[in-house]
């Protein structure tokens, strides 16, 4: 029974982590090891105390953390405005590290040309099941019925089986 209530408190934390991550990440829900915007949470992150084993307060002190960095005005709760600065924070990172990765001519600009390539094609080439260079009616209702994560619910997953 412990371990039971254990393991819901948990999911609860990380549940309530997420939340908070994906509201002040303006939901890209990608954070560091630090649970700050960049990768997914790190269990030596989570482990506090380093001792090999996160505990339920190692838990809550994170989510704590998160919030208390967002509230900035310390009253215990956040407001609209607390909640839109961070995302604003977040996109203002995001939109940096695009324009250090993809500003090829370094003009402060982002070229048609300069924009990261991929995901249409990939799209199409996946929708495209008989390799036609054409999305027929059938294959774009299919597409339609699997969405962008494919029938085996991965991001970018073929629901051709042809990896």
């Amino acid at each position: 029974m412990k371990k039971t209530m254990f393991i819901a408190g948990i999911v609860g934390v990380a549940v309530s982590v997420t939340a908070m991550s994906v509201a002040a990440d303006g939901g890209t829900g990608k954070r560091d090891g630090k649970g700050h915007g960049g990768h997914k949470m790190s269990f030596s992150a989570l482990d506090i105390d380093g001792n090999g084993e996160i505990t339920q307060e190692e838990m809550m002190q994170t989510a704590g953390s998160k919030f208390d960095s967002v509230d900035t005005d310390g009253d215990g709760a956040l407001s609209r405005a607390e909640m839109e600065a961070q995302a604003q924070a977040k996109a203002a990172e995001r939109i940096d590290r695009m324009m250090q990765r993809f500003d090829e001519n370094e003009d402060g600009k982002l070229a048609r040309d300069e924009m990261p390539k991929g995901g249409m094609e990939r799209m199409f080439e996946r929708a495209d099941a008989d390799n036609s260079g054409g999305v027929s009616k059938e294959e774009f209702a299919e597409m339609r019925k699997h969405g962008k994560r494919g029938k085996h619910g991965k991001h970018g997953g073929n629901w051709k089986d042809k990896n």
